[in-house]
């Protein structure tokens, strides 16, 4: 199920209100750059992290999450192979690459509409940008 920009505002709210800490799955397969990413989440969410397409899929098949953080490339796959088993909806997604001109990468973006960093950035710009995400 889809849900809409104004629920998933309503939802943050929720759980700024109720201080309920959102969880997140952050999926990166550079040790050195999931660690800067875990540095600056960890404090406000729960994270949760796969390394592979096929981690991704078994932590999306177990789990609900409140948002995803992934990166486009991952060892055995790319993370549109993940979303098209596993549907998340296209507000709560947010998408990573050092490879923005990827002919792939750039289909997965314009056909679910969803926000996109391009490596190398700021960990506190993923936070930032994760945090207007959920609110808008």
């Amino acid at each position: 199920q889809t849900l809409t920009r104004p629920f998933a505002a309503r939802l943050f709210s929720i759980h700024l209100i109720f201080n309920i800490t959102m969880r997140i799955l952050l999926i990166e397969d550079n040790p050195v750059l999931r660690e800067m990413y875990l540095l600056v989440l960890v404090p406000d969410y729960k994270v949760t992290t796969a390394t592979t397409a096929a981690e991704a899929k078994l932590m999306l098949g177990r789990h609900q999450f409140d948002a995803v953080v992934s990166d486009f490339t991952l060892p055995d796959g790319t993370s549109a192979e993940v979303f098209e088993q596993f549907p998340c909806p296209a507000q709560n997604v947010l998408m990573m690459t050092g490879e923005p001109n990827n002919v792939q990468f750039q289909q997965l973006i314009s056909r679910f509409h969803l926000p996109f960093l391009a490596k190398p950035f700021s960990p506190f710009l993923l936070k930032q940008k994760l945090e207007e995400m959920v609110v808008h």
